[in-house]
């Protein structure tokens, strides 16, 4: 030994070799205890067992670790209840849904596995996968649809019977279900979404593609730029191991403030694992008398399950299906309808003036995906733009395709009205046959230049050839360009995209003689009712819109402003801002704020709309617009290219005594400045939530991924209208 007592370099290394025998010796007694505790009892030698006996701890060690793997395992085991079980638990369910006073549900990925989508701890889950060394399958989640259970916590939020949901999925199928985005937290964020955070607020820019494609943990740049400010776009994703710090569309705000006031959570498809380290989410630090009933759907285990008041080992789409059921609610489908458009409208003021009464039929999601094919818009959609047109005076829900007597006796309807066009069913014979030969039949002519297919093309060209005063060098860079996409696209497009039409009984369609014209100058063999044509705005057309009334002692008038692009189908603002309004639901809304409204609309020239929403934007033109809005039952007036700040000398000159806003963000004026400034100041602002979250992006994207049934279904429609054409000539060929 050293002086001092300190070991030396050589009583060191011996040391320390010393203990690596020992170590050694306990890993090679270890192995031998683990080899010899597997055997059965009754196979091992009294030596052995003797080596078990002076190895107690080791003893012991073994079997905790075996009684955790096997806690691990049964936890990861997909437990069902049996039916009769299911349904007694499911009915305990609804009555606390129906007496819960603040409900809110709290989504994991094990809702969106009926949509194709993995999860991550089921049996083949991503993380399961991943445990076990096996690879995972790629999946499309663009393709993903919203399930049974994103459709049925819509339509419980739409009865007030859910009052927010907490989501850690990125799929954004709760959006594509029709749930409000103020009605949602994506704690995880929303891998259709990216901001830019250089703006004040933050801009959003919701896609129709996922645009994670270039990001990961820590790397959010997603490689485009901001219109606005021509800074990077980052995505809205959380990765393991990242915090969230963007305000929407994560919305912690609104999921603590949810869970503060929860008297039930409904846990569906979630393990919890993660949720659970969110102490926000729970009440933690109420006294547990105090806290939110629990709700917990899921097949495997969660760390809430002893917390739980009810735990239902099932699948979320049969566990919701049993649920709406005992609720009395109809679980609303995810489907495609037709537009909506001021063509539609001119035709149902055409008919409303041959008659005292106008019920419009509307047909049903089958009927139309049988003889026209994949419609665009929901049938509740459908229903509410029709009956948002000021000439209808009753909607015929479920009206069948072909237009007989005993449909006009049933609803006591003297004659019907269709446009000056032909409609043929799927095996090419006249829908409305029966009644042209019993007399029963009229027609009205087509708003001329307008059309779904010219409408759904600039959608997807992306261009401004469209807009008024097109040749304005500020306002686009190369308009010949431009001017010759669109010609292509007026040529070309109706090969692809038919005019599907309103989806009822009284349907706009091209004139034939005129579009005989269209032909002749165009591409040849084409059918005469498909197509394209230019819309020109007369000011008669403008006066038989208008309702002409003033207002009246008594009244009050109500200022709305905006773009109203493709009215009464959706609002356009999702591009950047934070909300989307629908036009109807918005204006219905206002239209309830007084007891004689007399509601007074502002449109922006379309070079104003473009200034604060880019791209193609207004995809309708001022004309259009302006059209397209003074259809609308709810719009006494109309103001063409109001500005856009709300001013002194507009208040005063119309008398307004309220101005009303959607929910949406309010983009400053070219200076800078608040455009409802003097409104606000003068204390007769209010904004008006209108619960509806249609957008351009998801029309577009339904568009984009029927693109080609809708091109087969183009080409057997075109020859079926040839074919009529041709016997139509015939038949004048042979009067002279």
């Amino acid at each position: 030994m050293a002086a001092g007592g300190s070991l030396s370099r050589s009583e060191r290394k011996a040391a320390a070799r010393a203990e690596i025998l020992q170590q050694e010796e306990q890993r090679d007694r270890r192995r031998q205890v683990s080899r010899i505790w597997r055997k059965p009892p009754a196979e091992r030698s009294p030596e052995e067992c003797q080596v078990l006996s002076e190895s107690e701890d080791i003893v012991r060690e073994l079997e905790r670790r075996r009684k955790r793997r096997e806690r691990l395992r049964r936890r990861q085991e997909e437990v069902c209840d049996e039916p009769e079980e299911l349904k007694r638990k499911v009915a305990e369910l609804a009555a606390a849904v129906r007496s819960a006073r603040h409900l809110v549900i709290y989504t994991g990925a094990g809702i969106s596995t009926a949509a194709s989508i993995p999860d991550y701890r089921g049996p083949n889950g991503i993380w399961t996968l991943l445990q076990k060394g096996r690879s995972i399958r790629a999946a499309d989640l663009s393709e993903a649809e919203p399930t049974l259970t994103h459709m049925s916590i819509a339509c419980l939020h739409k009865h007030n019977l859910v009052q927010h949901v907490v989501s850690q999925n990125c799929d954004g199928l709760h959006l594509r279900s029709g749930l409000p985005r103020a009605a949602i937290s994506e704690l995880h964020g929303n891998m259709y979404i990216e901001v830019c955070t250089s703006c004040t607020p933050n801009r959003e820019y919701v896609r129709v593609f996922d645009v994670t494609e270039r990001t990961a943990l820590h790397r959010h740049h997603t490689g485009r730029m901001c219109h606005k400010c021509g800074s990077q776009l980052r995505d809205t994703i959380v990765h393991f191991g990242e915090k969230g710090t963007l305000r929407q569309p994560l919305n912690w705000e609104a999921a603590t403030e949810a869970a503060s006031k929860a008297d039930v959570i409904l846990c569906l498809g979630s393990s919890l694992k993660v949720l659970k380290k969110y102490p926000r989410l729970w009440c933690m630090s109420k006294p547990p008398t105090r806290r939110p009933k629990l709700y917990i759907v899921n097949l495997q285990w969660t760390p809430k399950d002893d917390l739980a008041a009810l735990k239902l080992h099932g699948r979320c789409d049969d566990v919701m299906r049993l649920l709406m059921a005992e609720l009395g609610l109809e679980i609303p489908r995810y489907d495609r309808y037709d537009m909506v458009h001021y063509g539609h409208s001119n035709q149902l003021r055409q008919a409303r003036a041959m008659g005292d009464y106008l019920i419009v039929g509307v047909h049903t999601d089958e009927e139309i995906a049988k003889h026209k094919g994949p419609p665009v818009f929901t049938q509740e959609e459908r229903y509410k733009m029709v009956q948002a047109i000021k000439w209808v005076d009753e909607i015929a829900p479920g009206a069948p395709y072909v237009t007989t007597l005993e449909t006009l006796d049933k609803y006591s309807c003297d004659f019907c009205v269709h446009g000056d066009d032909i409609t043929l069913t799927i095996d090419g014979k006249d829908t409305y046959e029966e009644v042209k030969t019993a007399g029963r039949y009229r027609e009205c002519k087509r708003t001329q230049g307008v059309s779904t297919t010219d409408l759904v093309g600039r959608m997807l060209l992306m261009t401004k050839a469209h807009h008024s005063n097109i040749s304005d060098q500020t306002f686009l860079e190369s308009p010949q360009d431009e001017d010759l996409d669109y010609r292509k696209h007026t040529d070309n497009f109706g090969k692809v995209m038919a005019c599907s039409g309103l989806g009822c009984s009284v349907c706009v369609l091209p004139n034939p003689m005129e579009q005989l014209w269209v032909a002749e100058q165009g591409p040849k063999g084409h059918s005469p009712w498909t197509g394209v044509s230019q819309f020109l705005q007369t000011s008669q057309k403008i006066i038989q819109f208008a309702s002409g009334k003033e207002p009246q002692p008594g009244d009050t008038i109500i200022y709305v402003a905006g773009a109203f692009d493709l009215f009464r189908i959706l609002d356009s603002h999702w591009l950047h801002q934070s909300a989307d309004v629908g036009h109807v639901d918005f204006l219905e809304k206002v239209h309830q704020l007084a007891e004689k409204p007399y509601i007074i609309a502002g449109l922006h020239f379309d070079q104003e709309v473009n200034r604060y929403k880019g791209k193609n934007y207004p995809i309708m033109n001022i004309h259009e617009r302006t059209l397209s809005v003074l259809a609308c039952r709810y719009v006494s007036e109309v103001v063409i290219g109001a500005p856009y700040a709300v001013t002194a000398d507009l208040l005063d000159h119309f008398r307004v005594t309220l101005v009303c806003h959607g929910m949406t963000e309010v983009v400053p004026d070219k200076d800078g400045s608040d455009p409802y400034e003097e409104p606000k100041q003068r204390g007769i602002f209010q904004l008006v939530d209108s619960g509806s979250n249609l957008t351009t992006d998801l029309i577009v994207q339904r568009i984009i991924k029927n693109r080609l049934e809708f091109e087969a279904r183009n080409q057997k429609k075109e020859a079926k209208e040839l074919a009529v054409l041709e016997a139509m000539r015939r038949l004048e060929e042979e009067k002279h």
